[in-house]
């Protein structure tokens, strides 16, 4: 009776056990199954704006396919296993039953019993892990997908980066025809300067011409002071386009510097893009190198990742390269523009000097245009004494008497006197003399006024070199000059 008990109590813990596998394999199937299907809808599910573009990304495509099949091919396994651990359970049912129909069991079948009982251990221990080895898998390929995604994401940036650098060349080759353009204009500021310091210079010969005659001042006074008021207006006009130059000038240079500020700006987020990059490669490398430790047992698969990721690295290293050298070029561009900007402060310095010029030589010519009233006003005075003088000499003319006016002989002889020696007024006042005292053309060949036509010399004549008498008025001077020098 004990004894079967005891095979009771062993039937009833294999009853009791039994049911598990049953339960458990189709658990397990159902959540191999489950997790496969999530993997595909999640591989289906990806937009077909994110297909692969390049090379590279078919080859990572074509590795996750293979890893797609090895998975299938684990999950038939794992079916194949279930079934099995199925009808062993339902043999263990079928001896278990067989032991409560025959209570007299011999020590062989409590042994096979053991048997069965050890293999279906052995087999959970192997469908677990089994489904350990999916689940890693499982992980794997969504630590691949992201993986995949970053790639996607850096190729991403890359492309705006160049699309960033191709603006910059750009703006380069405009900043470059600005600088022309100004450069053009400075010759024009040049050449305009030019002829104003030699419309000047002109100006002060006129000036000192207007001072020899003032007789052709009257006729040509009204054209010149036209001329004058004209080339005023020219030199105002041009002293506002050089202000209005200067200003712009001072614009561009502030554009420049914004430019060159946006120039840096960029360079540094090219810097921080590089880093990120440099931080994603080796955050890359690092889960490459986990998925070589864990996937140890699929050699083949993980050969061809290997490669695949080594061409992935040369092709980001070929990339960070070529960034690299285009930062290279856009600092001697950016050191380039620091020099154009020199070149451009010290024209405007040259520029703001020469219009320091203009406005000295605007002074000059409003100085001058005062002179030219002061010499009109004494011009002016000159002839009423002239007029006067005239209508004097010409009603003493009428008189019978010929009485001189000592007031108009005393005027004139004062005027001959102030006179340069070289000054054609000098000859003038003298004739007006003569007039007045009425002198004869003796007395006038001896005052200079006349010469004899026996006096003549010929040329030719070697005795010719001896000085002959002088002239009154050579003599009236010298006299004149002792008398100041005794004084």
């Amino acid at each position: 009776m004990a004894k079967n008990k005891k095979k009771q109590t062993k039937t009833q813990n294999s009853n009791q056990v039994t049911p598990s596998p049953e339960t458990e394999p189709t658990q397990g199937n159902n959540n191999g199954q489950s997790k496969q299907e999530r993997v595909q809808e999640e591989v289906a599910q990806e937009p077909e704006s994110d297909a692969p573009k390049s090379t590279a990304d078919e080859q990572n495509g074509s590795g996750v396919n293979e890893l797609q099949k090895k998975i299938d091919q684990l999950t038939l396994a794992l079916k194949q296993k279930d079934e099995e651990l199925i009808e062993k359970d339902k043999a263990l049912l079928k001896a278990s039953s067989s032991t409560d129909e025959k209570e007299d069991l011999n020590g062989d079948d409590l042994s096979k019993v053991k048997e069965l009982e050890d293999q279906l251990s052995k087999v959970e221990k192997e469908r677990d892990e089994t489904k350990s080895s999916y689940d890693t898998l499982l992980s794997k390929l969504s630590s691949m997908k992201s993986v995949f995604t970053k790639i996607k994401e850096s190729q991403r940036e890359l492309e705006e980066t160049k699309e960033t650098l191709e603006a910059l060349t750009t703006e380069n080759s405009d900043l470059k025809e600005k600088n022309q353009t100004s450069v053009g204009e400075i010759e024009k500021l040049n050449t305009t300067i030019k002829k104003l310091t030699e419309e000047s210079s002109d100006l002060n010969n006129e000036c000192d011409r207007l001072s020899t005659s003032l007789n052709k001042l009257r006729r040509e006074f009204q054209s010149k002071d036209e001329s004058l008021s004209d080339e005023k207006y020219n030199l105002e006009n041009t002293n506002s386009r050089l202000t209005k130059k200067i200003n712009e000038l001072k614009l561009e240079l502030n554009e420049i510097t914004i430019s060159r500020d946006e120039a840096n700006m960029e360079t540094k987020n090219l810097n921080l893009t590089i880093d990120e990059l440099k931080d994603k490669l080796q955050s890359k490398e690092a889960d490459i190198k986990d998925l070589e430790g864990k996937v140890s047992i699929h050699t083949q698969s993980i050969s061809e990742r290997d490669l695949e990721i080594e061409s992935l690295k040369q092709n980001h290293e070929s990339t960070i390269d070529e960034l690299k050298q285009k930062i290279e070029s856009l600092i001697q561009e950016k050191a380039q523009v620091d020099t154009m900007l020199q070149e451009k402060i010290t024209k405007v310095s040259q520029l703001e000097t020469e219009n320091e010029k203009v406005s000295k030589l605007e002074a000059d010519v409003n100085s001058k245009q005062l002179i030219i009233g002061k010499l009109r006003h004494e011009a002016i005075i000159l002839n009423e004494h002239l007029t006067k003088s005239l209508t004097m000499l010409k009603q003493q003319s009428s008189n019978s008497n010929n009485t001189i006016d000592k007031e108009l002989i005393s005027n004139v002889v004062i005027s001959f006197l102030q006179f340069p020696r070289g000054d054609t007024k000098k000859f003038e006042a003298l004739q007006l003399i003569s007039a007045l005292l009425e002198w004869d053309e003796s007395q006038k060949v001896s005052a200079g006024l006349s010469h004899n036509q026996q006096s003549q010399r010929n040329p030719n004549d070697p005795n010719d070199d001896k000085p002959g008498r002088q002239s009154f008025v050579s003599l009236w001077t010298d006299f004149l000059e002792k008398e100041s020098e005794k004084k």
